[in-house]
């Protein structure tokens, strides 16, 4: 039994028939001949179609009297044939690869012969000006009529000053108001929430009159006086300290590890307590 091969199609460049495919990929061409002739005309082709930098001044005399625009159309009509030949499968026009070598040339030469007559151009308007104003040196004093004869002052010299905190710049001598004669108790007493946070806002943390002997701090907000803040001790360090308390009246609060921490404590204490309705009771009373 004899098997028959079938032609594959022609070569395409001497137009013979090729012989049965034996792999993936279709062959073109009948031998290395052939590819090798069909590879020299295509970079002929290439060659033939592309401008080198020494034709770039023989291109712009050329196209001297050609206005740029009418070169840009040419250039964007001769492209878009070219761009359909290549979706429809057809050999591009020699004409339009001959505009797309020499067109792009030309107008690159006249950018940049552009560009070099813009900076060749002078500034316009005159250069600013720098006035520099050189003052007159003071004249030095004339030691020889100086009075050496006036005795010399001798003054001590002046001990450093010292600068005090914030906290310690406040007059804690001044008398503090007592549960009292406090303007608002702590008590509940229903007091507006607007005021009553306008006081906590308004508050400032203040030594006690007695600080060196009991580290007792006030919160106080104008005349109101909110509560204090004590130190807890109970810890296992030197002072014996552990923390900071707050005391609402007769009211201790939770230990807290700042003092600042103790003190939030104390005004949002004291907020719940003053805005919260009184009690009342069968007589009346509160």
């Amino acid at each position: 039994m004899t098997i028959e091969r079938v032609s594959m199609g022609t070569c395409a460049v001497c137009g013979t028939d090729l012989p049965a495919q034996r792999g993936p990929r279709a062959r073109r061409y009948c031998s290395r001949a052939c590819q090798a002739k069909a590879y020299r005309a295509r970079q002929e082709q290439r060659t033939s179609h592309r401008a080198t930098a020494a034709d770039e001044q023989r291109l712009a005399a050329e196209y001297d009297a050609v206005p740029s625009r009418q070169l840009a159309d040419s250039l964007s009509l001769a492209a878009g044939r070219i761009a359909g030949a290549l979706t429809t499968g057809q050999a591009a026009d020699d004409h339009d690869l001959g505009i797309l070598a020499r067109i792009p040339v030309v107008l690159t030469a006249r950018a940049h012969q552009a560009a070099a007559l813009a900076n060749a151009l002078p500034t316009l308007g005159p250069a600013p000006t720098v006035t520099v104003l050189k003052l007159a040196t003071p004249p030095e004093p004339d030691k020889s009529s100086r009075d050496d004869s006036a005795p010399t002052l001798t003054t001590a010299p002046s001990a450093p000053r010292r600068t005090r905190s914030p906290q310690t710049s406040r007059d804690d001598s001044a008398p503090l108001p007592t549960w009292d004669t406090t303007a608002i108790k702590p008590v509940p007493q229903r007091l507006p929430k607007k005021r009553a946070q306008a006081l906590v806002d308004a508050a400032e943390l203040v030594r006690a009159p007695d600080y060196r002997d009991s580290h007792t701090w006030i919160l106080r907000s104008g005349d109101t006086l909110l509560g204090y803040v004590v130190p807890s001790y109970g810890g296992t360090s030197r002072s014996g300290r552990n923390g900071w308390a707050s005391r609402l009246g007769g009211s201790p609060g939770p230990r807290c590890r700042s003092r600042d921490g103790a003190a939030v404590d104390l005004a949002a204490r004291w907020l719940r307590v003053v805005t919260a309705a009184p009690n009342r009771t069968l007589t009346g009373d509160n």
